[in-house]
């Protein structure tokens, strides 16, 4: 019956919990997570053997891959168009990878994460109903490594502290090709000094997050205001769950049963050096223009979104 929400979003911006809130909203749905994850095989491999170890926020994640006929199991498996060291290189790889869930009985909701520079072109041919979600650069910054560093082994954790570089290509966030990507497609950073040196050598990775997530969320924004779709802040979220529950209500067009539940804050833990550290990043980078495009719309949903001398 055809894929009916998207929901975007990157890394670490609070789309898993609402793809578990409009799963347990739409129990007629079928909800998948991530169907563009590089290591999607991988990881619906490891959820069926079993284990604590494979859930997220108390859900398992991948149970819908796992319900599915082994032939169509096998099709998404055999034809994720991310499952590879380039990225999406292909839109048309990307609307027969799709379409293997749009032609499904059941309706669908999917929660990509990584559709930021596709969004126009799934607009067109899927009658879908488009969320993106945005989170303050810092905390998602600070999320990612916090998750990359979710370890119960101590040993192992130290380790990861020692040779941080690993955080940099972990096949969950994947910074290093997206950087790859969005500097051979978008041709960003446009300062002709550092974009040869930062694209091979540089380890400058929190500027290149800054430009992976700028960016990403500069071409996902305007696309989800180009074709009507809904835009919601995580810090929103966190301070007034019932605000996000009604707009999902308007957008959606449906009644939720349950509220939005968040359990506890977690936004603004940053301090004014790690803010300045974000605006030379951008400034360095050269994308002050799309940084502030992506932070006024933000605004837009939230006021107090970001602090006077930011920016």
């Amino acid at each position: 019956m055809s894929i009916k929400i998207i929901l975007n979003g990157y890394y670490r911006s609070g789309t898993t919990f609402l793809w578990k809130y409009l799963k347990d909203s739409f129990p007629e749905h079928i909800s998948f997570y991530e169907p563009l994850h590089t290591e999607l095989a991988l990881s619906i491999h490891q959820e069926e053997k079993g284990g604590e170890n494979n859930r997220l926020h108390g859900e398992f994640l991948w149970q819908e891959y796992l319900n599915l006929t082994s032939e169509k199991l096998s099709q998404i498996i055999a034809h994720n168009p991310n499952a590879n060291k380039e990225g999406i290189k292909s839109e048309k790889d990307l609307l027969t990878y799709l379409n293997l869930f749009d032609e499904m009985k059941e309706k669908v909701i999917l929660q990509p994460n990584r559709l930021h520079f596709f969004i126009d072109t799934v607009s067109k041919e899927y009658n879908s109903k488009m969320i993106h979600v945005i989170r303050h650069p810092l905390d998602v910054y600070a999320s990612m490594k916090k998750a990359y560093l979710n370890v119960k082994s101590p040993v192992y954790k130290i380790a990861k502290k020692l040779f941080y570089p690993g955080f940099w290509i972990s096949p969950g966030f994947d910074l290093s090709k997206e950087y790859r990507w969005i500097n051979e497609n978008k041709k960003y950073p446009v300062d002709k000094r550092c974009n040869w040196f930062n694209k091979y050598f540089s380890l400058d990775h929190f500027g290149k997050f800054v430009v992976i997530w700028t960016i990403s969320n500069y071409y996902a924004i305007k696309s989800i205001e180009k074709n009507k779709g809904l835009i919601l802040v995580y810090e929103e979220l966190v301070d007034n769950p019932k605000k996000i529950s009604k707009d999902l209500e308007k957008f959606l067009k449906t009644k939720f049963e349950n509220p939005i539940r968040v359990k506890r804050k977690n936004s603004f833990k940053f301090s004014n050096s790690e803010l300045k550290r974000l605006v030379r990043a951008v400034k360095k980078y050269k994308i002050e223009k799309e940084f502030r495009y992506v932070i006024d719309r933000a605004k837009k949903r939230k006021i107090n979104y970001l602090k006077k001398h930011y920016l």
